[in-house]
């Protein structure tokens, strides 16, 4: 009669269920959870924003504590006392190095991907464009996993029971050393820490995230070959992968990443006069920017002589950026375009899809309007175009600090006219009140005549008020 063979459970899954690695897994989970959520109104509606925070919280939390998990695990056949015994046991040392690696490896890498995930999902209902780059999600996490086996390999040689938290310590500014020291490329192209001009207006190319990867997922595995594999010479294969990915990120670093289409694009609504155009990283705020300026479009409705088009900021910065960095021009300033304030500044100007201050928004856009008057000092000087000036933007937008006069801060050199004395806010609001009652065709008139005088800077033809 034979026997039946019974089931054992590889080594490995008894490590992934039970020891340190769970709860390493967790801590991380923990540990980005936490400034994630405190910190959500920050980046809830903008992909690039989030991703940015991701990849910012991965490389400077999440990294230090995976590779103080793995040199705990590591330091594990330090603490028992049975570094020799295991030495006679069958399995090979670089058998029994990978079944206390991987499972911390994994917990960490993982629990970094379930809040990455978490994150995204969260950021999902408030956008209205695009999407996350998971290529870049799935590098960052395997970054941690990576990091954690340099841990280990780090615990098992070094008995110091400090070595843990020394390493974690040690960690962020580990990652801003690679290609700083040696190249001088300030895009720091083998280092998992966030790139300063990239993430918010940049997305990597295809390869970019399979490189980074095979570079610090490689230099763990040599890591882990040079220390336990039998022929140690093993380990120059996955350290000549890295090298090479490490030469396509230098040698491409400056290719590696691309600007955003989306955020080049424009949309707009031609419905209402002067047309709105915000990013097209953020078309879902138009109705929300329509809102917020309907008073001041309707004021302007059948006004000659203004601009053609209002443009979100940060779309007209990101052109003009990408025509210097392809060695062009940067082309003419169009005069039927102005430039607004961007819908793009998620966390500060607009939160979860809803801008933070629509009055603020309207008043800042009829600054901008009469800007043109506002900044010309040199030849707008006489105090009564300077208060139809202020009168013109009070009238398209009121001012949220309250009544006019009173807080005109940023428009002009500091004086009596910019409304410290009672005189001058009463003079302002007797030119208010004048422009108020007008007729709607004789105001329309007026206005087209005062913007064809303000954006030349003509104070000669500023029409009587």
């Amino acid at each position: 009669m034979t026997s039946v063979p019974t089931w054992r459970a590889h080594p490995v899954r008894a490590e992934l269920l039970r020891g340190s690695a769970p709860w390493a897994g967790a801590a991380v989970l923990v540990v980005l959870a936490v400034p994630l959520i405190l910190t959500a109104h920050e980046w809830q509606g903008g992909w690039a924003q989030t991703q940015a925070l991701l990849r910012s919280v991965l490389t400077q939390l999440a990294a230090p504590l995976a590779v103080a998990a793995g040199c705990w695990q590591g330091q594990r056949e330090h603490r028992r006392g049975t570094r020799e015994l295991l030495r006679s046991a069958p399995r090979t040392r670089l058998a029994r190095t990978l079944t206390a690696a991987l499972p911390t490896a994994i917990w960490t890498s993982g629990a970094a991907l379930a809040a990455s995930a978490g994150a995204l999902l969260a950021c999902w209902p408030y956008t209205s464009a695009g999407g996350p780059v998971f290529s870049a999600v799935f590098a960052d996490a395997g970054t941690v996993g990576a990091l954690s086996l340099f841990g280990h390999v780090a615990g098992a040689v070094l008995r110091w029971r400090l070595t843990a938290p020394v390493l974690a310590l040690c960690t962020p500014f580990a990652e801003l050393l690679p290609v700083m020291s040696l190249w001088p490329i300030p895009d720091r192209p083998l280092s998992p820490a966030p790139a300063t001009p990239m993430l918010q207006t940049s997305i990597p190319v295809w390869w970019q995230p399979l490189a980074t990867i095979v570079w610090v997922g490689g230099l763990g595995a040599a890591a882990i070959l040079l220390y336990a594999a039998r022929r140690r010479v093993y380990g120059l294969l996955p350290l000549a992968a890295a090298l090479v990915a490490a030469t396509v990120l230098v040698q491409g670093s400056e290719h590696a990443w691309r600007p955003d289409p989306l955020a080049l694009r424009l949309a707009c609504d031609d419905t209402v006069r002067p047309e709105i155009c915000v990013s097209g990283a953020h078309p879902g705020m138009l109705p929300e920017v329509r809102k917020a300026l309907s008073g001041l479009t309707a004021r302007l409705e059948g006004v000659e002589n203004t601009h053609v088009r209002l443009v979100d900021i940060h779309q007209r910065m990101m052109q003009a950026h990408v025509t210097t960095q392809g060695g062009t021009h940067i082309p003419e300033r169009d005069p039927d375009v102005l430039t607004m304030r961007s819908v793009a500044l998620v966390g500060q100007d607009v939160i979860r899809g809803r801008l933070t201050d629509p009055e603020q928004f309207a008043w800042d856009t009829a600054q901008s309007l009469t800007g043109e008057a506002i900044w010309c000092e040199a030849r707008r000087k006489d105090m009564e175009v300077h208060r139809i000036d202020r009168a013109v933007t009070e009238f398209l937008a009121p001012n949220p600090a309250g009544a006019a006069g009173q807080d005109w801060s940023g428009l002009g050199s500091p004086s009596a006219r910019d409304g410290g004395e009672p005189g001058d806010r009463e003079a302002l609001a007797a030119v208010l009140d004048r422009l108020r009652a007008m007729g709607d065709e004789e105001r329309r008139r007026w206005l087209s005549e005062y913007f064809a005088s303000a954006r030349g800077c003509e104070s000669t033809r500023v029409p009587a008020l």
